[in-house]
């Protein structure tokens, strides 16, 4: 038994420096080439950080493991060149140059077979964050009740019939995400439905100008007031005629969870306070509220609120916000947030039933990482898309909810950010940041700048 013994104590004695040292990993492996890092003490990892038209490869966050080794650590980091995604087929039409891989600065042209029409760029250039320029290049027949829904680059798309009821189905190449509908319907009214869908690698974001065109352009065809001289069909099919007095609901979401801080909460809180400036520059009342998450969920400002119809009231009382609401409870639990969007929705539907289907809805939802609690955010969007009676085929009522949601930072689930926005034809209802400052500057570039949408101006007036 002598033996086996002192054998025993010999394997706890080794044991117990390894079990000492778990959370300890040298430094200079995690260093990456061409680039620099930030080390993350909370989750024990380090983010990597590139130059522009470059992104880190394998991955943009390593961890230590316990065993004392980073993840992938016999994989060397380095900053790779940015590639956009290559197109698998062009329709009616050739493209070129071809290769397998097209890198920043690679221009690729268009051209259609004869008998048919380009719409779009004949050119489009790989931009420095993965995104092609520009947008969808269509050879157009005509011969369809609907128009060419086209192959967004990335895309494979089956389905060749455009007439009312036919569908098309997109799928994304190996390795890429989707972002937008992977299958759209030719409508009576000859649009398409759904939004158009592109395919992203991970190290893909939207730009803060990119977000601001698109959000204000989307915000436009939402609650922009109407002027009865303008051509509907010169402003947008969804453009919906909001005036001063009409009913709107505008929910905001703010993340607090751990991963947040103090600091990028309180950015979060200033672009939120944007956002509702902007509002205020077109001539309607909406009513407000505010929510912030991380393990629960906490009501800034309620539908039912006196300081809900006043927008000053509103930014008032969310700056006097504190992060520290939270405490320690720093999950991130989506559905939390969502549940309060559903409660507040049911009362004002017991309040005035007769009333509550015309108003229209906002969701702003901005967070930096996928829920680690509470189950699924997407079943919570399903159940208020149900109260608010969105979505059947028949009327689908699809103007009535407009869900915004803004994933901040590389701890994001695309398929998740993709899922809980909306999808509508010629907009964008969900981005990808890279941080809350890129959000920050985006709101803050709808301010006072002027974008076209169709004819019409998106503007603040001055």
């Amino acid at each position: 038994m002598l033996p086996l013994l002192l054998l025993s104590q010999l394997a706890v004695s080794i044991a117990a420096p390894a079990a000492q040292d778990a959370i300890q990993c040298i430094t200079s492996k995690a260093e990456i080439s061409g680039g620099s890092y930030t080390w993350n003490e909370r989750d024990k990892s380090v983010e990597y950080s590139c130059p522009a038209g470059k992104f880190p490869y394998p991955m943009r966050t390593r961890k230590c493991t316990r065993l004392g080794l980073w993840e992938k650590q016999n994989v060397k980091a380095e900053c790779k060149d940015v590639r956009c995604p290559s197109p698998s087929r062009f329709e009616n039409g050739d493209f070129y140059p071809r290769k397998t891989v097209y890198t920043v600065g690679d221009v690729l042209t268009f051209e259609c077979w004869g008998g048919h029409e380009m719409k779009g760029p004949e050119n489009r250039t790989c931009q420095e964050n993965g995104k092609w320029s520009e947008k969808t290049t269509i050879c157009e027949d005509h011969g369809g009740y609907c128009p060419n829904p086209g192959v967004p680059l990335g895309t494979t798309k089956e389905g060749i019939s455009y007439n009312v009821e036919d569908i098309v189905k997109y799928n994304c190449k190996a390795g890429l995400k989707m972002f937008g509908s992977n299958e759209r319907e030719c409508l009576e009214n000859k649009q398409w439905s759904g939004t158009e869908p592109s395919c992203r690698e991970w190290f893909t974001f939207d730009t803060p100008d990119e977000v601001a065109l698109a959000f204000s352009t989307s915000l436009s065809a939402t609650i922009e007031g109407a002027d009865p001289d303008k051509d509907p069909e010169a402003i947008g099919q969804r453009r919906i005629n909001i005036k001063k007095g009409d009913p709107m609901n505008i929910f905001i979401i703010l993340d607090a969870s751990e991963s947040v801080k103090k600091k990028n909460f309180d950015i979060a809180k200033e672009s939120s306070i944007t956002f509702i400036e902007k509002i205020s520059s077109f001539d309607i009342e909406p009513r407000y509220a505010i929510i912030s998450y991380a393990s629960e969920a906490n009501t800034i400002v309620s539908l039912f609120d006196d300081e809900s119809l006043v927008a000053d009231d509103v930014t008032v009382k969310l700056r006097q916000y504190p992060y520290s609401k939270h405490e320690d409870k720093r999950g991130t639990n989506t559905r939390a947030a969502l549940i309060r969007v559903h409660e507040m929705l049911v009362l004002q539907e017991l309040r005035d039933k007769e009333n509550f289907l015309k108003n229209r809805n906002v969701i702003v939802l901005m967070t930096d990482g996928k829920y680690n609690m509470g189950g699924d955010p997407r079943v919570e969007i399903q159940r208020i898309r149900n109260l608010l009676d969105v979505g059947r085929r028949e009327d689908p009522r699809e103007d009535y909810l407009d869900v915004y949601v803004f994933g901040l930072g590389s701890d994001i689930d695309q398929s998740e950010l993709n899922d809980l926005a909306s999808k509508k034809d010629r907009e964008q209802h969900s981005f990808h940041l890279k941080d809350v400052n890129s959000m920050k500057e985006a709101f803050d570039n709808m301010i006072g700048t002027n974008y076209r949408y169709g004819d019409a101006c998106v503007r603040r007036p001055g």
